[in-house]
C-alpha cells in the first residue's frame, strides 16, 4: 500500500513538473473546495522574478553606459574640430608673424641701403668740393703771350697749390681758356684753380687733363 502511494506520488510529481495532470478523484473532490490543486506541486516562479529584477536593475545601467558612450563620442567629435581649429589658428598666426618679420627685414635692408647710398653721395660731394692743393697742375700757354703761363703758375702757387708747372701749348683746341680735371673728385680743386685764374670754363676730361689725378689749364688770349 505504501509502495503504491509512493509510486502514485512520484507519478504526480512528474506530471506536475511536466505541467500535465490527469483528472482523478482528488480533483473531483477539489472542485467542491474553494482551494483547488493544493495536493499538487506548485510551479515555481522565482526564475521570472529574477529575470524581472535583472531587467529593472540592468536596464538603467545599460542606458547610463550607452549615454556615457555617446557623450564621449560627441566630446571626441567636438574636441577634434576644436583641436584642428586651434592648429590652423596657430599656423595662421605663425604665417602672419613670419610675413611681418620678413617685411620688417626688407624695410630695414632697404633703409640701410638708402642710408649707405646717401653717405657715399655725401662723401663724393665733400671730396669733390674739397680743394686738393697737392694736385699736379700744368698751366699751358696757348694765347701766344710771352710769359703768360709762368705768371699764372705763380698765382696758383701763391694761392697754396704745391705742384704747379708752366709750358707752351700749340693746339687750336679749345678756343677759350679752360681748366680740365681728370676725375669727379677734382672738381672742387678745378673750380678753385679756375676762380684764381679768372677762367669760367671747367671740364672733366682725363685725356685733356693729361692724367686721372691731374689738372691742365689751357690759356687763351
Amino acid at each position: 500500500m505504501a509502495e503504491d502511494f509512493e509510486r502514485a506520488e512520484a507519478e504526480e510529481n512528474k506530471l506536475a513538473e511536466a505541467g500535465e495532470y490527469e483528472r482523478d478523484e482528488i480533483d473531483e473532490l477539489a472542485q467542491q473546495r474553494t482551494v483547488q490543486g493544493a495536493h499538487r506541486v506548485q510551479k515555481r516562479s522565482y526564475k521570472w522574478v529574477i529575470a524581472f529584477i535583472a531587467v529593472i536593475v540592468l536596464a538603467p545601467l545599460a542606458g547610463y553606459g550607452m549615454g556615457a558612450g555617446m557623450a564621449a563620442i560627441r566630446t571626441g567629435l567636438d574636441e577634434k574640430p576644436a583641436s584642428q581649429a586651434n592648429t590652423q589658428q596657430d599656423a595662421d598666426v605663425k604665417s602672419s608673424a613670419d610675413t611681418e618679420a620678413k617685411k620688417q627685414a626688407e624695410e630695414q635692408a632697404e633703409a640701410e641701403a638708402k642710408a649707405k647710398a646717401e653717405a657715399e653721395e655725401k662723401a663724393k660731394a665733400e671730396a669733390a668740393a674739397a680743394v686738393k692743393y697737392e694736385t699736379p697742375i700744368k698751366v699751358l700757354n696757348g694765347a701766344g703771350i710771352q710769359g703768360l703761363a709762368g705768371e699764372k703758375a705763380v698765382a696758383l702757387e701763391e694761392a697754396g697749390f704745391t705742384s704747379v708747372e708752366a709750358d707752351n701749348y700749340d693746339s687750336k683746341q679749345p678756343t677759350e681758356s679752360t681748366v680740365y680735371y681728370g676725375n669727379a673728385e677734382l672738381k672742387g680743386t678745378a673750380d678753385e684753380v679756375a676762380s684764381k685764374l679768372g677762367i669760367s670754363i671747367t671740364s672733366e676730361d682725363t685725356a685733356a687733363a693729361t692724367g686721372i689725378d691731374s689738372i691742365t689749364v689751357i690759356l687763351r688770349g
